[in-house]
């Protein structure tokens, strides 16, 4: 038999280059998940909707602080995280480009009227450098809940122990006593997210 000619070393390194590439991608997050990761337990079953994103809920005892976070509204005005204090907290990162985000967008919206109406904060972090793509971004997708540009890094820095490494979409559920007690890594929907936080809920005010 022949031998084959060994490849060169510009396809090896289109090789090493598409491997590298499918292993950001992976890392990134913009991709659904099975997997549902709850680490200290909250002793009941919460009922998850497998294949929307990678669900990781703390135990009380487990859950730290979340950073001093601050920003300014898409629509202009400051905001302060610490003001929310006392109220369950949704953040949700986004960005136009990220076709998951869009995916998402009308069920976190839907999610936000559902329990608007019990205290439930939503506030969405936009990794978007340009405003205006940012602004069109929630007109199209109706989205009433509001985002804070993070565009510079700055937010998602005060986030990155929370927060895996370029991961979009990613939501970050606070208790009332401001301590990040749930993760969903990739795109959610009402049926993962609602049922989460109606668990934090049912723990009530400190």
């Amino acid at each position: 038999m022949p031998e084959r000619p060994a490849p060169s070393p510009a396809a090896r390194r289109g090789a090493i280059t598409a491997a590298a590439l499918a292993l950001v991608l992976v890392v990134a997050g913009c991709g659904t998940s099975s997997n549902v990761a709850t680490t200290g337990g909250t002793g009941s079953n919460i009922g998850f909707v497998s294949g929307d994103g990678t669900v990781t809920v703390l135990s009380a005892a487990r859950r730290k602080p979340a950073p001093v976070l601050t920003g300014t509204y898409l629509q202009g005005g400051r905001f302060d995280l610490a003001s929310l204090r006392g109220h369950v907290v949704v953040l949700n990162v986004w960005a136009s480009w990220c076709a998951p985000c869009r995916g998402e967008a009308a069920g976190l919206e839907a999610t936000f009227q559902q329990f608007a109406s019990r205290g439930v904060r939503f506030v969405g972090l936009d990794k978007e450098t340009d405003l205006a793509a940012g602004e069109a971004f929630v007109r199209a997708f109706h989205v009433t809940y509001p985002s804070i540009r993070a565009g510079d890094g700055v937010a998602l820095l005060a986030l990155h122990a929370s927060l895996p490494p370029m991961a979009v979409p990613t939501t970050l559920v606070l208790d009332t006593q401001g301590r990040v007690a749930a993760r969903i890594v990739g795109p959610v929907t009402p049926g993962v997210l609602g049922p989460v936080i109606t668990e934090i809920l049912a723990e009530g005010s400190p």
